[in-house]
């Protein structure tokens, strides 16, 4: 049964009417990230990082592995950059258009701890994985899922696997536990003999395989690859390697500097942004000249993990904090100058269960990441800076982002939405006349308002009445009521037999190696 069937389908949210940096700003961020690049540089740990940058022109001292970037090349690559795509699920007839001012929201869903449904601390499972899957594919403010091969996603018996087969194994179950797109990208380096350049074209493989080509892959992608950077300006070698692979086909590229405030970045939020948007340019120039194909070149989304290390505690970084709303809202202004799409990891808390504290860090987060225009939000579900999931908190995240694509949906003025007419029959009517009652009422009260799912409306005795429940309770009841009933179309047999085979391909020659 499919509980999302009975949901009408989610509006598309334009952001965008935030701006807190001027013109000028905005310039003299570009300006000196530029001049970090040809001053400073940057360091690269990839011999085939460092031979792409040669060959387009940069001075490169391959000893020290320092890569010196002239604003002339950071330009070219800016100006040749691709601008949007579309983003669909395994079926390629619903898709995400990824551009602009359109905003989207991503599930957070690769949980290392969860709080389950019995209120219950531990270590995730693949049943958790899936559960969460299931809830994001059910609720329907969420338009996207995100995940990664964690290991506890990957039985005992695929534990002697190499990465890249795992990956796909996790990939099937992915595509089986949700019907919409899903952001399958984020890599962990944990084996330092992987051959990361053949794992991106494995995964390249598989999905072409789910599109029926690599041609219809390139027109609707099924996500982006995602990188990061450490900082401060150090670029790793395994997430270089792989990146090339997708630049080389044209795919989407998703550039995310970890840039934490008072650790990897400076204390200044415009010094964090100068520094996330040098390293985001070394990137992109890197992917954007190197393409195979000079008329289908990757776009190069601008991203941001920002944080800040509060030094009173010296815990990981504070996810929930106003400088990263701040750092968040720049980098949706920065994307902006380039005309390329914009992803930031907001909308996220440091409390430990969804208690107040993490009400009002999500909401922070998410809306200004909304009305800044961050085309795909990373959020929802998160607790203790995203080490632990919240199995309830999916349903609260949900009425939250509701809440914000109405606010996003902003202020219908025309003839019917003024209502003179209106206001004017009901004024002189002299009787028990009212607008609740009106037809203009029922015509527009569920175009204009928002209804929310878990969140209270009620008088307090009708509340008492009906079992005193917090938010929480609400939440974690619709969350078991989802699993209950919520069963999401599997994947094609067709589909799933071809991935199969080619993996059991795969793991033979692994083994004849």
């Amino acid at each position: 049964m499919s509980y999302r069937s009975t949901i009408k389908q989610v509006r598309v949210s334009k952001g965008g009417q935030l701006k807190l940096l001027s013109k000028e700003s905005v310039r003299e961020i570009d300006y000196f990230a530029k001049t970090v690049l040809n001053q400073t540089g940057v360091e690269v740990f990839s011999n085939k990082g460092l031979k792409v940058l040669h060959d387009l022109g940069a001075e490169v001292d391959f000893k020290r592995k320092r890569v010196w970037l002239p604003p002339t090349l950071v330009e070219e690559a800016m100006m040749k950059v691709g601008h949007s795509f579309r983003w669909g699920g395994r079926d390629s007839k619903t898709y995400l258009t990824i551009e602009g001012n359109r905003v989207h929201y991503m599930a957070i869903g690769a949980p290392t701890y969860i709080l389950d449904l019995e209120g219950n601390y531990r270590k995730a499972t693949i049943k958790d994985w899936q559960d969460v899957y299931r809830l994001v594919d059910a609720l329907d403010h969420f338009n996207l899922a995100s995940g990664s091969v964690y290991t506890p996603w990957v039985t005992s018996e695929e534990l002697n696997l190499q990465d890249h087969i795992r990956r796909a194994r996790v990939f099937l179950r992915l595509l089986n536990a949700t019907e919409k797109p899903i952001d399958m990208s984020k890599e962990y380096y944990y084996e330092q003999e992987t051959d990361y350049s053949s794992d991106a074209e494995f995964r390249i493989k598989i999905e072409s395989l789910i599109r029926g080509g690599l041609k219809e892959l390139q027109r609707i992608p099924m996500g982006y690859h995602h990188v990061n950077t450490t900082g401060p300006l150090k670029l790793l070698g395994p997430n270089v390697d792989s990146a090339l692979v997708y630049a080389k086909y044209g795919l989407p590229i998703m550039v995310a500097p970890s840039t934490i405030i008072n650790a990897t970045g400076p204390a200044t939020i415009a010094g964090a942004l100068v520094q996330q948007i040098a390293e985001y340019l070394a990137r992109a120039v890197m992917y954007v000249l190197s393409a195979r194909d000079p008329s289908r070149r990757s776009v190069v989304i601008c991203g941001a993990c920002p944080g800040i290390l509060d030094q009173r505690t010296a815990a990981s970084a504070a996810l929930g904090a106003p400088e990263t709303c701040l750092q968040v809202i720049g980098t949706a202004q920065m994307g902006k100058f380039y005309k390329v799409p914009t992803r930031a990891l907001i909308g996220n808390t440091e409390a430990m269960i969804p208690d107040a504290q993490a009400g009002y860090e999500t909401m922070l987060g998410c809306l200004s990441a909304s009305l800044a225009g961050i085309n795909i939000i990373s959020t929802g579900g998160g607790l203790d800076s995203q080490n632990l999931l919240s199995l309830e908190k999916y349903p609260m995240d949900n009425d939250m982002i509701g809440a914000v694509r109405r606010i996003l949906d902003g202020i219908n003025i025309c003839d019917e939405t003024l209502a003179v007419d209106v206001i004017d029959e009901v004024a002189k009517s002299g009787g028990p006349m009212s607008y609740i009652s009106h037809r203009h009422t029922k015509n527009w009260m569920r175009k204009e308002q928002f209804f929310p799912l878990i969140f209270n409306r009620k008088r307090y005795s009708e509340w008492e009445r009906a079992g005193s429940k917090e938010a929480r309770i609400v939440a974690r009841d619709k969350a078991k009521e989802i699993l209950k009933e919520h069963w999401p179309e599997p994947l094609a047999k067709d589909i799933r037999e071809k991935i199969e085979e080619y993996i059991r391909h795969i793991e033979k020659k692994e083994v004849r190696k």
